[in-house]
């Protein structure tokens, strides 16, 4: 898939995937099959879009600090 990066998330981006867990779940503890799971302890994924408007393609950390801004 062009303009698309899937990587492994980095400390620098822990701020924005908990407040993302925390607006869509209420906060980092989800419970699957019986088991609870505090998702800050699983190994998590980005996927960035590296084409912005217009198709002009962007430099990845420009994508996640608007999609953070956009997100709130």
């Amino acid at each position: 898939m062009d303009g698309v990066e899937v990587r492994a998330a980095g400390p620098a981006e822990r701020t924005a995937i908990d407040a993302l867990h925390e607006r869509e779940w209420g906060g980092p503890y989800v419970v699957a099959h019986d088991t609870g799971h505090d998702v800050r302890t699983l190994p998590t994924l980005v996927a960035l879009s590296l084409v912005g408007e217009h198709g002009i393609p962007l430099h990845d950390e420009l994508v996640l600090e608007l999609r953070t801004d956009a997100e709130g």
